[in-house]
């Protein structure tokens, strides 16, 4: 069962149709159970508006150690952005102290066995968790971790972020393009076809793809699903 703060996913079907920065969201503290599905949160102003400047704030993201149990976890804890993965016979959890900064100990399940899970992508790059978080609580921080960097977002929830990230992706841009088929699918899925890739930047390639006329993203329930053209 999720943690007491309540690990589930946010769904497009029960929300307003507001838009997120990317293909999945799960809340942290929400008490609605939604489905499974690739999910945008409800809504994006709810996300840290004290941001300067509405984009977002960008901080380390540390993994200080690996434990085997959830109790050793808060002595590594010490800045914004600092983790422990609690590892037993594979990943458990990532606690993380909360980027905002406001002190509170984030609890992520990384076991889909336990319920509504996050995934962890590590590389010679650095450590990446999808979908985001989310807290419908308390600070009501939202964030994505990518390759060892915490985007914090403000009220401008849009995917400025998409264009302004500058990593060599032409290869990758091209094996997305092959991976795509008629039906439609999630960033996720896809990247599980690519070897060494992480759905954001899946996401990106994908949405330059339909900027270019050779994909199409899905509308409504089917937002951030996509199909090539």
């Amino acid at each position: 069962m999720p943690d007491s703060q309540g690990l589930q996913r946010s769904s497009r079907a029960k929300g307003k149709g507001a838009e997120h920065i990317a293909g999945d969201c799960i809340l942290l503290g929400a008490k609605d159970f939604a489905s499974d599905g690739a999910d945008y949160g409800d809504d994006i102003a709810r996300a840290q508006a004290s941001v300067p400047g509405g984009r977002a704030m960008i901080i380390n993201f540390t993994v200080k150690a690996r434990v085997a149990s959830r109790a050793g976890a808060s002595a590594y804890l010490k800045q914004p952005g600092d983790a422990v993965i609690v590892d037993r016979s594979g990943p458990r959890w990532l606690i993380l102290s909360c980027p905002c900064g406001c002190g509170a100990e984030l609890p992520v399940n990384l076991d889909r066995r336990a319920g509504p899970a996050w995934r962890l992508y590590e590389s010679p790059k650095g450590t990446s968790v999808y979908p985001s978080v989310w807290r419908d609580t308390d600070c009501q921080s939202h964030f994505i971790i990518l390759r060892d960097k915490i985007l914090l977002f403000g009220p401008r929830g849009d995917d400025w972020w998409f264009d302004e990230e500058e990593i060599s992706e032409t290869e990758l841009l091209d094996r997305v393009l092959e991976t795509l088929s008629a039906p439609e699918r999630s960033v996720e899925e896809i990247a599980d076809q690519i070897a060494g890739s992480v759905p954001w930047d899946v996401m990106r390639c994908c949405r330059k793809l339909c900027r270019k006329g050779k994909a199409i993203e899905g509308t409504g329930q089917s937002k951030g699903r996509f199909r090539r053209l």
